[in-house]
Parts: C-alpha cells; structure tokens; sequence
C-alpha cells in the first residue's frame, strides 16, 4: 500500500473515531465539564450530548422555595446544523411538582438565542406569587402559553409572536372572588421589550364575596 492510501485510510479512520465519539458522548459527563448552574439541580442524566434525558430538574428560589420542574427530553435537531444553528427538540414537565408541562424547539444561531413552537401549561395559582400587587391575590385556572416564534434581542427580545391564554380564571382576594372565564393575551415585541395584549373573551364575570 503506497504512503498517500496509507495516509488517506488513517485519517478516514480518524474521522469516523471521532464522529464516533461524539455521537456517544454521555450527557452526564458533558454536564460535569460545564460551570455550575446557581439554584439549578439536576439529577439522572442519561443518554447522550444528542438525545438524552434529566430524570428531575430543581429549582430553589427565595420567593416559592424548591421547586420540582420534572422530567426533561431532547433531542438534537440536525437540520438546523447545516442552517449554522443549534437547536434541540424538548419536551418537559413529566413528574413535576408544580403541575408543569411542555414541548418545543429552542436553539442558538447566528442571531443569538431562539425558539419556536414552544407550548407551556402552568397552574394558574402558581404564577400569582410572581404578580406585583398591593392586596393579598391567589388565582385559580390554567395557563397555557404558545411561542410560534421567538428570537432574543436587546434588552429582551427581537421577535416574539405567541399567546398566552388562561382559562376558568379567577381572582381570590381578602373580600371574595372574580371569576372572568377566558382571558387572551397576544404576545408581542415593541422596542425590545416582551408586550401583552389582553382580552377578556368572556362577559359572565361573577363575583363571590366571602
């Protein structure tokens, strides 16, 4: 065998080692190898850097205290490799504490940080701690958010088009409670800042008092 075949066949092997080694990179070594996330705890990881899977993600939080966000799936999208992109297929929420739930696909380009179809259900009552209010509030319903598209920006966005709607809502404060039926908010972005566009879709209000 001449030098040139014998120089062609070892790099031919070298490349499909290292293919090789990549494609069966574990996630869980992967993830020893990257700086720790403050307040985030993962644990479980199997699989690979390609297709794996978190049995429990974690989150501690000085408002709520610990939070279980479940079981999280992905999958690496290599269509969007040839594009200059990283993306990855996930899906979340399996075992969660807080009654979390939701898919999509989220990625960084060449425009910096993205998503699309990104679908995310939440327990309304789980989102009242995050609201500003001067009165004590707790909200019952489900919240159901759809990104169709988003691409991140300065300060906070570039592009964003999706939907937030919650469903059976109501409002409980010290003096009764505001049941609203659906409200609609479409998503959008304005100067760089996320904007909501509320719709309350139903004319029944019915208040309670306690």
């Amino acid at each position: 065998m001449s030098v040139k075949r014998i120089i062609l066949a070892s790099l031919l092997f070298l490349l499909v080692f290292v293919i090789s080694v990549v494609a069966h990179f574990p996630a869980s070594v992967a993830y020893r190898l990257l700086p720790p996330l403050q307040g985030v705890q993962l644990s479980g990881i199997s699989g690979t850097v390609w297709d794996g899977q978190v049995a429990s993600v974690s989150v501690s939080n000085n408002q709520v205290g610990k939070l279980s966000l479940g079981k999280v799936n992905w999958q690496v999208d290599f269509t969007r490799l040839f594009k200059g992109a990283g993306a990855l297929d996930i899906r979340f929420g399996q075992g969660s504490s807080i009654g979390l739930s939701g898919r999509g696909t989220v990625g960084y380009g060449l425009d910096g940080l993205f998503a699309e179809r990104l679908m995310v259900s939440l327990p309304a009552d789980k989102v009242g701690p995050y609201i500003p209010s001067m009165v004590p509030l707790s909200l019952k319903g489900k919240v159901d958010l759809t990104v169709r598209e988003f691409q991140a920006g300065q300060p906070l966005c570039r592009v964003l088009d999706g939907n937030l709607v919650w469903n059976d809502s109501e409002v409980i404060v010290p003096v009764g409670e505001v049941a609203l039926g659906q409200v609609f908010g479409k998503l959008g972005c304005t100067g760089g800042e996320i904007t909501v566009a509320a719709d309350q879709k139903s004319d029944a209000w019915r208040v309670k008092r306690t």
